[in-house]
């Protein structure tokens, strides 16, 4: 089966809590509770989310704060239904968003809409890197060093060999990791 868990979004409560107990009980929410809870797509939304509901030709999501678990198998189609539609609302909103798209299809589908919109989109496939933007995470770095801004190159490259090289209680001299980190900075 398909499902988006959402904090308790599709869940209304009610009943009182009594002395001795709970007295709550809990239902579905109805369609017209959804509709004031979420927010309907239009063309002039500032704010994207994911997509919960959609009724007759309307889309409403969710543009909340809140954390999003998509439960699915494969037959379920979440890129088509889920992700692509949230990347819409983002692109409308002008907003900034990562997709991990490992069949390229949101990539396909995305591309010319978002470079349309002045977004400015990058492809990074580990599989097929020939087919990829390449990236340089040191350049940044080298960059500042060239202007003569060594402080921020360094703590730049202090804030990415941590990435690298960084292991938790590993042992209890920490020697070889600095010397590491020492040269990966040099």
């Amino acid at each position: 089966g398909c499902g988006i868990g959402n904090d308790t979004l599709y869940i209304k409560s009610y009943g009182k809590e009594s002395e001795g107990g709970d007295n709550m009980d809990s239902r579905w929410s109805t369609r017209e509770e959804m509709k004031e809870i979420l927010t309907e797509v239009n063309d002039n939304i500032t704010k994207s989310g994911i997509p919960i509901m959609y009724d007759e030709d309307k889309m409403y999501i969710d543009d909340s704060d809140k954390h999003t678990l998509i439960i699915a198998n494969n037959q379920c189609n979440v890129q088509k239904s889920i992700i692509i539609p949230y990347a819409k609302t983002a692109i409308t909103a002008n907003e900034s968003f990562i997709i991990n798209d490992i069949n390229g299809k949101a990539y396909e589908e995305l591309n010319g809409e978002a470079s349309k919109k002045g977004y400015n989109v990058v492809k990074l496939d580990f599989i097929k890197p020939n087919e990829s933007d390449k990236i340089n995470p040191l350049l940044l770095a080298y960059k500042l060093y060239k202007e003569g801004k060594e402080n921020s190159a360094t703590v730049l490259l202090d804030s990415i060999n941590k990435y690298i090289f960084y292991e938790e209680n590993k042992s209890s001299d920490p020697f070889w990791t600095n010397m590491c980190t020492n040269l990966f900075t040099s």
